[in-house]
């Protein structure tokens, strides 16, 4: 199994926008941002059709999370005809049409895979048909547009099956999903995981997108604790500051005592260097006594050996008494 990143994002009759090709450059980030009506969900909710196939997936999750039986979202027909209940007219495509969203993905060798999902519809009470598919190559090697006398359009079912020769086709959603789980999940169990983690954040980001007070966002989302319980966490958030203080006055001491314990080291060292320093001053002073006597002795062994070889001389003189 490889990882991939997303590269770029296709979109053609895909909701508000007619013919999108959206660069990601290093795969992207955490944010997109844009103004109202600009497309920001538009964009999410074709990513997220083409990695899910539509599985486990609401195109307005927040009305279900939010808990309004009014309004059931967006849905993929409505996706499609292009609806929008606040324009005018509210239907861009009255006839249906052809719908594709596509997204490239490049892998850590920087080969591309493309992943593409065709809807097609009539009318907002017919039944949603969407094939999917998986081809390695480039946005631009999937011909999605067929150019004809009065211009251009989307492929559909058929006339892709055909361009395509059927390779990397998936007439039926479910293959497409299967392939794409093991192709990019490992497994259909993390597959479906996934999908229900995508749906889920979904949910939770146009919620959190569109509340003004987050106090009430969270008292809405998050129930309301267990008293006993909150006091017990709260109890032990203290014990474990209490731990931390003295966790780090331990660990002030314990500097302090490995510095103690360098200085010792080091003033150990400086009386071995001493003492030795002492000895090698002795044991030169030694052998200076030692030299001086050596020297005395040898300059009184030479005067004694002088003396012997150079005897005293007497000088004659002539006595009186001798005629």
């Amino acid at each position: 199994m490889h990882n991939f990143r997303i590269h770029r994002i296709r979109m053609i009759n895909f909701h508000n926008s007619t013919h999108e090709t959206i660069p990601v450059k290093n795969g992207g980030h955490l944010f997109l941002l844009g103004d109202n009506g600009s497309g920001k969900t538009t964009v999410l909710d074709a990513v997220h059709y083409v990695l899910t196939a539509g599985h486990s997936m609401e195109f307005n999750s927040a009305a279900r999370v939010a808990g309004s039986r009014k309004d059931s979202g967006r849905r993929a027909q409505g996706i499609v005809m292009r609806y929008n209940m606040t324009a005018e007219p509210a239907t861009l495509n009255p006839g249906g049409g052809v719908s594709y969203a596509a997204v490239e993905l490049i892998d850590n060798h920087n080969k591309s895979l493309v992943l593409a999902v065709g809807l097609s519809c009539s009318s907002m009470d017919e039944s949603i048909h969407h094939w999917g598919i998986i081809r390695s190559g480039t946005l631009e090697e999937v011909p999605f547009i067929i150019e004809e006398l009065n211009g251009e359009r989307p492929r559909n079912q058929r006339e892709m099956k055909a361009a395509l020769d059927n390779k990397g086709f998936y007439g039926r959603i479910g293959s497409y999903r299967r392939d794409l789980a093991t192709r990019l999940y490992g497994s259909e169990t993390t597959y479906s995981e996934v999908c229900k983690f995508l749906s889920t954040s979904k949910a939770y980001r146009e919620i959190v997108s569109s509340t003004g007070d987050y106090h009430l966002l969270f008292r809405k989302l998050l129930q309301e604790p267990d008293p006993e319980v909150f006091e017990k966490v709260i109890s032990q958030l203290k014990s474990l500051e209490d731990s931390r203080q003295d966790l780090e006055r331990m660990q002030n001491r314990l500097g302090f005592l490995t510095d103690l314990a360098e200085l010792h080291h080091y003033v150990e060292t400086l009386r071995t260097r001493q003492a030795a320093l002492r000895w090698l001053t002795h044991d030169l002073q030694q052998k200076q006594h030692l030299a001086e006597h050596s020297r005395l002795v040898e300059k009184t062994d030479a005067e004694k050996t002088g003396s012997k070889t150079c005897p005293l001389r007497t000088r004659k003189t002539k006595s009186p008494w001798k005629s």
